[in-house]
């Protein structure tokens, strides 16, 4: 690298510094997703000005996402994680077991249900989450 022109030099510096901080924002977006979920925090907290001033003291002159782009940034990331969830449940090699009742385990859906809460209603919607994940086949009903 030493023996090229030193506009050459510079210029692949600054691509590479660029790369760096390319990846650094996506690390942090995926750490900041994580610190909202985790912490129940409401997808505009990053326009809340107190929280800007500490991100900012933190690193001055650190770039700070909108709400908009959080809420982007979460949906994908459950997108993906429910995607994988899908394929491990598809691919788990016995039936499957579900309850209705407790938050003890993995949480496959939270359903608004339309009426009342019957048995009906209950097994409808149910048998639609099963089919959202394609695993009607691995459950006896």
């Amino acid at each position: 690298m030493n023996n090229h022109h030193p506009k050459i030099v510079a210029e692949t510096q600054k691509q590479e510094e660029k790369i760096g901080e390319i990846d650094n924002q996506k690390e942090y977006r995926k750490r900041l997703i994580r610190w909202v979920v985790n912490n129940n925090q409401p997808f505009n907290v990053t326009e809340n000005r107190e929280f800007q001033d500490m991100m900012t003291f933190i690193q001055l002159g650190m770039h700070i996402f909108s709400a908009d782009t959080v809420r982007r940034d979460l949906d994908e990331s459950f997108k993906t994680a429910k995607n994988v969830f899908r394929q491990q449940l598809q691919e788990a090699p016995s039936h499957l077991s579900f309850t209705v009742d407790k938050l003890k385990y993995t949480t496959l859906d939270f359903c608004i249900l339309s009426g009342s809460h019957t048995g009906v209603n209950l097994l409808q919607r149910f048998l639609e989450v099963l089919q959202e994940f394609d695993i009607t086949t691995k459950v006896n009903v």
